[in-house]
C-alpha cells in the first residue's frame, strides 16, 4: 500500500512466489472498517514475472480509511492463473488481386508453455475471411499410458488504445477453449475463431497490430488435470478393504486390551484396598476349620513308603 503526494493511497499485490510466466489475478480488496469502508469489487490484474501488478487506486484519501493508527485490509483472492503469450507475425502484402487478401501469416510457429511447463504452438490463419488461430499441443507423447490430460484456456488477441499505450485483452469467441488428450504421435490441433476481420489488418493504424506489424496473442491456462482410464475392476478396491478391515480389527483389539488392563488395575487396587484394611490374613488356615482333618490324613498316610509307590502301576502314580 503506497501514498501519494495528495494523500491518495494506492493497493499494489506482490506475488512473493516466482516464476518466470506472467499471472493473471482476480480478487477483492475492503479497505477499512465500519463508516470508514471502501469496497474494490472484483479486480482483474496482471502480475508479471516480477510478481509487480498493476495495482488498485481508489479515490480516497488515506486519512479518511484510518481509525485509531489501523487499516483494516480485506483481500478476497478468486484466481491466479498463469499467462504465456505470442507474437505472430502478419505480413502485407503489395498485391492488389481481388482475389488476394493482401494478408498472409508469416509461417514462423510461435511456441508458449503452460504451467506444467508442457510445450504447446500457435500458428496465425489469415486464409478466410476473419483470422484464426491454430493451437497444437507439441508434447503430447508426454501424456502417460492409459491416462486422459484435460487442459482448458483462454485465449485473448491485444488490442492497443490511442497513444497512451494502453493494452486490453480481448476474449476470443467461443472460449474458454477445452480438450482431452491420449498419448499420441502428433495432435492435430484446435482452430479457434476470431472476430478481427482479415482486411482489418491492412488498414493503417490497426489496433490489433504492433508497431513491427505483428500480432499479439495472450494464453490463460485455467485447468490442467491429469486422468485414469475410465476402466473399474472388481479386484482393484481388494488391497484397500483389506487395510479397512485390519484397522477395525486392529482397533477393537487394542479397546479389548485396554479394557483388560482397566480390570486388572481394578482388582490390583482392590487387593491392595483390602491387604491394608487387613480383612485377608497371612496364616494358610482356611476360615472353614479343614485344616486339622487334612493335616490328620497326611499322617495316616505317611506310612505309605516310597517302595509301595514304585510298586504301584504309573495309572496309580498318576
Amino acid at each position: 500500500m503506497h501514498g501519494s503526494s495528495d494523500d491518495r493511497i494506492s493497493v499494489y499485490l506482490q506475488r512473493c512466489t516466482g516464476f518466470d510466466h506472467q499471472c493473471r489475478v482476480r480478487y477483492a480488496i475492503v479497505l477499512g472498517d465500519g463508516d470508514r469502508r471502501i469496497d474494490s469489487g472484483v479486480v482483474d490484474d496482471v502480475s508479471d514475472s516480477d510478481g509487480k501488478s498493476y495495482g488498485w487506486h481508489p479515490r480516497v484519501k488515506f486519512h479518511d480509511l484510518v481509525h485509531k493508527g489501523v487499516i483494516r485490509v480485506h483481500l478476497e483472492m478468486h484466481l491466479a492463473n498463469t499467462l504465456s503469450e505470442v507474437i505472430s507475425s502478419i505480413v502485407l502484402s503489395q498485391s492488389d488481386s481481388t482475389n488476394s487478401s493482401g494478408v498472409i501469416a508469416a509461417p514462423a510457429i510461435s511456441q508458449c508453455y503452460d504451467r506444467d511447463k508442457q510445450a504447446w504452438s500457435v500458428k496465425s490463419d489469415c486464409h478466410t475471411e476473419t483470422v484464426r488461430l491454430h493451437m497444437v499441443y507439441k508434447d503430447i507423447q508426454n501424456v502417460p499410458r492409459n491416462h486422459l490430460r484435460f487442459v482448458s484456456w483462454t485465449a485473448y488477441l491485444l488490442r492497443y488504445h490511442g497513444k497512451a499505450n494502453h493494452v486490453e485483452p480481448i476474449p476470443l469467441p467461443g472460449a474458454p477453449f477445452s480438450h482431452y488428450y491420449a498419448q499420441d504421435a502428433s495432435d492435430e490441433g484446435i482452430i479457434m475463431e476470431t472476430d478481427v476481420m482479415v482486411k482489418e489488418l491492412k488498414e493503417p493504424g490497426c489496433p490489433y497490430l504492433t508497431d513491427k506489424g505483428q500480432l499479439r496473442v495472450q494464453i490463460e491456462w485455467e485447468e490442467s488435470y491429469l486422468l485414469f482410464q475410465a476402466t473399474y475392476h472388481k479386484y482393484d478396491d481388494v488391497s484397500r478393504l483389506h487395510n479397512t478391515q485390519m484397522r477395525r480389527e486392529i482397533q477393537a483389539l487394542q479397546a479389548e486390551n485396554y479394557s483388560l488392563e482397566r480390570q486388572l488395575f481394578s482388582y490390583q487396587k482392590s487387593l491392595a484396598y483390602a491387604h491394608s484394611k487387613g480383612t485377608i490374613s497371612d496364616d494358610l488356615t482356611p476360615p472353614d476349620g479343614r485344616g486339622d482333618e487334612e493335616e490328620t490324613y497326611f499322617h495316616e498316610n505317611a506310612a505309605y513308603s516310597l517302595g509301595d509307590r514304585s510298586i504301584s502301576t504309573e495309572t496309580d502314580y498318576a
